[in-house]
């Protein structure tokens, strides 16, 4: 009579073990992997608010320089800009202003704007400024000028480039600026930069535009108010700024704009 074998099979503890170990370890490189993904994410977009904040900063800069420099040339001694009409309408032009606000265009300087609805001088508010930042901001389709009046509209919007025109072969258009390789601030000839984008980022990747917009007083509608603004660029990040010059009336004198003059607190809205 035969005998039955009984035979059993038993799994050792370390084989199971090893097998847990396997799957904490995948789990826990499946985290680490995770976790660097991440990081070099938040590293890269670090990054890119670090650049886009410096070039903030530094077109903001380039702008508000920009802006000075054409306001204390204007204030201060014209003939350091190069400008047509020349030297015996710079002595006049409050009063060539003041008594031509329904047709200014002859007695502006190439860097001067104003926003009409037709009769000349009828806006009260500066308005360019906002029109190019939203135009700018919204990408909007660059239109040629006729003249260095603009047309006003509710919703106005305009690109840099809209600023050079050239009616009747006079050129218009705002001053332009860079930095040299010292850094310090550099006016470009228009002859050189016959548009905005005409100035070549390439070899100058700071620019600035400054220009002054003429509107009519708010509150004596035969004064002439002057703004300067300017717009700075440093690669993508555009900044604008603005300050009121001063006030044009018939009895003001060019020397009566002083430089110490401050009117960026006055409220210009009347009836608000």
């Amino acid at each position: 009579m035969s005998k039955l074998k009984h035979i059993s099979t038993h799994s050792f503890p370390g084989q199971q073990q090893s097998g847990y170990i396997m799957l904490l370890v995948a789990i826990f490189l499946l985290i680490l992997m995770a976790g660097s993904a991440q990081l070099f994410t938040r590293i890269a977009e670090d990054t890119i608010t670090s650049g886009t904040l410096r070039d903030s900063t530094e077109s903001l800069m380039l702008a508000e320089t920009a802006m000075e420099n054409l306001r204390g040339q204007f204030i201060g001694t014209l003939n350091t800009v190069v400008e047509t009409p020349t030297d015996d309408l710079d002595r006049n032009i409050a009063g060539a202003l003041t008594n031509n606000i329904a047709n200014p265009d002859t007695i502006l300087f190439p860097y001067m704007y104003y926003v009409t609805a037709g009769g000349g001088l009828d806006q009260t508010q500066p308005g360019i400024l906002q029109a190019i930042a939203d135009g700018e901001a919204a990408n909007t389709t660059a239109s040629t000028m006729t003249a260095r009046s603009i047309t006003f509209a509710a919703n106005l919007r305009l690109r840099m480039n809209d600023l050079f025109a050239s009616p009747g072969g006079t050129a218009i258009s705002p001053m332009i600026f860079t930095l040299n390789s010292s850094g310090l601030l550099t006016a470009i000839p228009t002859t050189t930069a016959a548009s905005w984008d005409a100035v070549d980022t390439t070899t100058m990747p700071e620019k600035a535009a400054a220009w002054i917009e003429v509107t009519q007083n708010p509150t004596i509608a035969t004064d002439v108010d002057l703004f300067v603004q300017a717009m700075g660029q440093v690669g993508n990040a555009k900044s604008y700024v603005q300050r009121y010059i001063g006030t044009y009336n018939t009895v003001t004198i060019l020397g009566n704009i002083s430089a110490l003059a401050e009117a960026s607190n006055i409220n210009r809205c009347v009836g608000c």
